[in-house]
């Protein structure tokens, strides 16, 4: 037998920890069930033989997405659990998922839970450990997977239409960066040597650029340097969660900025939220799930706080209209959603509103920067005409 540690729920809703032997986790979550507790996470404890923590291992989200349905579609037309991991695994490209998948697999064989297999892999969320959790006590796994794909494909979406408006801006900014490099490097030095042969007197304002542009080609591996440092400092200054707060406090003076990083932050709690409680987890566990998907640290408290109000009796809109995070729009959803036993239904529908605005507030951001883009390379290309155009202007009035 081997050494298993665990964390519940007891029957009065309180989280607790503790440690116990069994043949397997599957015979520790039996253990922990007969004792009148919930089981919310077991592992193996770990020992000189096994290390706590297991390197990250990057996968595609879009093919895991596309694998939980494929999943879903198996085991809703009755295909075993354990044969429809075993048909999905050979059609994966991403290495680490397929390998996963393997395991998932083997886990199986051996009688481990699906849930517990899931845990135990450590590229998938805790939010889907747990709805399949619960799906297997009530028999519809199938269509929780279905339902979870679902809702991530929708994310995926919106996170796909996000990074195709700012291809053009990124291209705009890139072509430019070029021009000016060109300009900088190539057409500025020559004009320079002209004037220099001509021994025409050259205005102030050109002598100005080119030394800029002299300075730039003399220096320019020590900025690229400097720019790097830079870059290293600040990301070693905002790790951690003290530089996470860092920063997070620059961009809540950025108001633009953090107005969609807070309708993000709406958006993944209501969707979660929706997730979790349609698949039967309780509120108190599915916020302390959704607590660590939270980066905003203002939000990850506030997350906290229901926590702890819905611990002492308080239903979950009394304990969401007590902090500011939370706005009208939301708290009436809830609210109307808790007198109707709808809660899943509407926390979906206010998750599609804000990732709707969310959508459209980026899309109306881009609009903006894509003319402010121009305009400045505009006057930056202006400026580098005038300067070359000032001396010949110069030149010709001594000629007359």
């Amino acid at each position: 037998m081997a050494l298993f540690q665990y964390s519940c729920l007891n029957p009065q809703g309180r989280r607790q920890k503790g440690r116990l032997e069994a043949h397997d986790a599957a015979d520790a979550r039996q253990k922990i069930k007969e004792l009148g507790l919930y089981p919310i996470q077991v592992e193996m404890a770990a020992g000189p033989d096994r290390p706590t923590l297991r390197p990250i291992r990057r996968i595609d989200h879009a093919e895991a997405v596309g694998a939980i349905r494929q999943l879903a579609s198996l085991i809703n037309s009755h295909i075993p659990v354990v044969e429809s991991v075993e048909t999905v695994t050979p059609q994966l490209r991403n290495q680490p998922l397929s390998q996963s998948f393997h395991n998932l697999s083997e886990s199986l064989r051996r009688g481990i839970l699906f849930s517990e297999a899931l845990r135990r892999e450590n590229i998938f969320p805790a939010t889907l450990a747990e709805v399949v959790a619960v799906s297997e006590a009530s028999g519809t796994l199938g269509l929780t997977l279905a339902e979870y794909a679902r809702n991530e494909e929708t994310a995926l979406t919106m996170q796909r239409r996000a990074v195709t408006s700012l291809i053009y801006p990124a291209l705009l900014a890139t072509v430019s960066i070029l021009v000016l490099l060109f300009l900088f490097l190539v057409v500025l030095p020559k004009v320079t040597a002209v004037f220099a042969e001509s021994g025409v007197p050259i205005p102030i304002y050109t002598r100005l650029i080119i030394s800029a542009v002299l300075f730039l080609k003399r220096y320019w591996f020590f900025m690229l340097l400097g720019l790097l440092a830079t870059g290293l400092g600040l990301r070693q200054a905002w790790h951690g969660p003290a530089g996470r707060e860092r920063l997070w406090r620059l961009v809540r003076r950025l108001p633009l900025i953090y107005e969609l990083l807070r309708r993000r932050s709406l958006a993944l709690f209501c969707r979660n939220l929706s997730i979790l409680h349609r698949s039967g987890v309780k509120l108190i566990e599915a916020l302390r799930l959704i607590e660590r998907l939270m980066t905003d640290p203002a939000f990850r408290s506030e997350v906290q706080r229901l926590q702890n109000d819905l611990n002492r009796g308080r239903s979950l809109s009394q304990a969401m209209r007590s902090g500011p995070a939370f706005p009208p729009y939301l708290l009436q959803m809830v609210r109307v959603g808790e007198e109707t036993g709808d809660l899943s239904a509407l926390l979906e529908k206010a998750a599609a509103n804000y990732e709707e605005e969310l959508e459209t507030s980026l899309a109306r951001a881009v609009g903006l920067l894509e003319p402010a883009m121009i305009i400045i390379m505009g006057i930056v290309v202006g400026s580098i005409v005038i300067a070359v155009l000032l001396p010949i202007f110069e030149m010709s009035r001594i000629v007359r």
